[in-house]
Parts: structure tokens; sequence; C-alpha cells
């Protein structure tokens, strides 16, 4: 069952989503890792290995993202928000550093020290220990419980929204890239008479 410590409402993603400051290149790019995991349902391991070939322009209000999931299952993925395809995935293009081997990467040198994996430098991939981090001081500053809010928790409010919305189990399940129904399934409880 999906625990209730791994799903947010809808206010309380939006509380998270907005924290990052967009004037830094540093908040551009962690407002748009959010943004994926919320609006894309992904994994975090997923997000953080995505190349800049597997984030494709879907028109002016979408993208299509290629996801490697677990076992080489892979799968297309779009997200539909104009704000993320007609300002922040350009916007993160024009900063990130030349020559970067994934999507989603350390802008300066010795940026992102956590103190779990020692500082990256310019153009090397995020530790997923820094997203962890990073989401941690995002939920602190909206106001929300930091043991509450995880990464994956984005992914699982993405699943409740959409079936709360209306959306189609199986259509959830391939966004999701889960193997067995009943696994997607399990977040219908909290659309019927569940935790909210």
């Amino acid at each position: 069952m999906v625990s209730a410590r791994c799903y947010l409402s809808w206010p309380e993603v939006k509380a998270l989503l907005d924290q990052p400051a967009l004037r830094s290149p540093s908040g551009l790019r962690n407002r748009l890792l959010l943004e994926f995991l919320y609006r894309g349902g992904l994994e975090l391991s997923e997000a953080l290995s995505l190349r800049d070939a597997d984030v494709q322009d879907a028109g002016p209000q979408a993208i299509r993202l290629h996801v490697e999931g677990r076992r080489g299952r892979s799968r297309l993925v779009t997200i539909r928000s104009e704000r993320v395809a007609s300002s922040f995935v350009p916007r993160w293009r024009e900063v990130r550093p030349l020559g970067a081997e994934r999507f989603f990467c350390a802008i300066v040198e010795r940026e992102c020290e956590t103190g779990f994996g020692g500082p990256m430098h310019a153009g090397q991939p995020l530790h997923d220990s820094y997203v962890r981090a990073m989401v941690t001081r995002h939920a602190e500053k909206a106001g929300l419980d930091p043991r509450l809010v995880c990464p994956r928790a984005l992914r699982h409010s993405h699943a409740v929204h959409a079936l709360a919305e209306g959306a189609d189990l199986r259509q959830v399940q391939l966004r999701l890239g889960h193997a067995r129904r009943d696994t997607t399934a399990r977040y219908l409880t909290y659309i019927e008479g569940g935790p909210a």
C-alpha cells in the first residue's frame, strides 16, 4: 500500500514547487527537476539519468521525455505544461554547462556540497543525496513537514492526482512504468475513502 507519508495534496505540491528561486540557474534547475518528478511521475533515478536528447519538444505546451525505467523498460512520458515547455526547459538549456552528460547537472565548480559524496563540479550529474537534501530544504521553507516529503512523494502524488481527475488506470500504469496493474491500483485507496 502507498504510505501516507509519500502522498501530498495539490496545495502542498504547489507550495513545494514554488520554493526554488527562478532567478538563479540552480533554482531554475531545481524547479524543473521538481516539475519532472511531479508532472512526469518519474522516479528520482529516472529523472537524474535523463540526457539532453531524452527531453524533446512536443509543441508549445508540452515536452516528451524518453525515460529508461527499471529492468531496461523504456517509455515515453509527455508533460503538458506551457510554463515547463516554453520557459523552464529552454531557459535551463541556455545556462546548463555545454557537454554535460546528464540533463540535470551541477552548474558551477564545487556545487552541491551535501556531506554525501562530496561536491560536484560543473557539468557532473547531480547526486540523489543532493536532490533529497534540496527537497527537504524546500519542504521546510514551504512550511511542510520535511519528514513526510521526499522525491518519491511527488511521483505518488502525481498518480493519486491523475486518478482523482479521472485518468484511466491503464494510462497511469503506463506513465509510471509499472509492470503490473495492481501496483498502480493501490493509489485508488486514496481516492475511494482513503487518506486525503
